[in-house]
């Protein structure tokens, strides 16, 4: 509220200097008229100004959020110092036996060779430049442009002593420790691979879900 504060009076300021400036080369007569439209322009900066910092604070607290596990704090801190925590409260039904240790929001990537438009020798280009409308220039012969298409899903990582699950309604996943060959940071995300099959997804403290997935698979 301090920071609208402000805004308001540095608007406030400039509308009373505005106001000096017109009551000197404006007529008495109109003067009251450009009072009524500074004042309604006044207002709606105000709200303006009000509704961008509620945006920015909405923006903020959803970044938050997806950097924020499912978990509390003393399992967090518990991965932390080198510890497996049991977490309950997941969505995912354990197998007998089985115990969570990590839950948090996660973001599956998957990067395909997609089509991305067509184009001829030098008769026309054709781009899609959105999902289903794409635009042409020319005519004549083709051919097929391929390039890298990333798509993503937002979820939530559940790690078990026995499984990576990640949950969406779509694209989730199932990926048992025991298949496990490889485990890869790459570019604020983790690739882990299961034989010929291979995941990517970026999840809330990566480093603790790292650690917890080492701490599982004993390496």
């Amino acid at each position: 509220m301090r920071i609208v504060a402000i805004i308001f009076g540095i608007l406030t300021a400039i509308v009373d200097l505005i106001l000096v400036i017109v009551s000197i080369a404006v007529p008495e007569v109109s003067l009251w008229g450009w009072i009524v439209v500074l004042t309604i322009v006044t207002v709606g900066l105000f709200f303006s100004a009000n509704k961008v910092k509620k945006q920015k604070e909405a923006r903020q607290a959803a970044q938050v959020a997806r950097n924020t596990p499912f978990m509390e704090e003393t399992a967090i801190s518990a991965i932390a110092q080198g510890e497996l925590p049991v977490v309950t409260g997941t969505p995912v039904l354990l197998e007998e036996g089985e115990v969570a240790h990590y839950y948090a929001p996660a973001t599956k990537i998957v990067t395909k060779n997609k089509a991305v438009g067509r184009t001829g020798s030098g008769a026309g280009v054709r781009v899609r430049v959105a999902k289903g409308v794409s635009v042409s220039t020319g005519g004549g012969s083709s051919r097929t442009v391929y390039g890298e298409v990333t798509e993503t899903y937002s979820g939530a990582i559940v790690l078990t002593n026995r499984r990576i699950v990640f949950i969406h309604n779509q694209a989730g996943f199932e990926c048992k420790i025991s298949a496990l060959t490889a485990v890869t940071p790459v570019d604020g995300s983790v690739v882990v691979q299961a034989g010929s099959k291979t995941y990517q997804f970026s999840v809330a403290r990566q480093d603790l879900f790292v650690s917890a997935l080492s701490m599982v698979t004993g390496k």
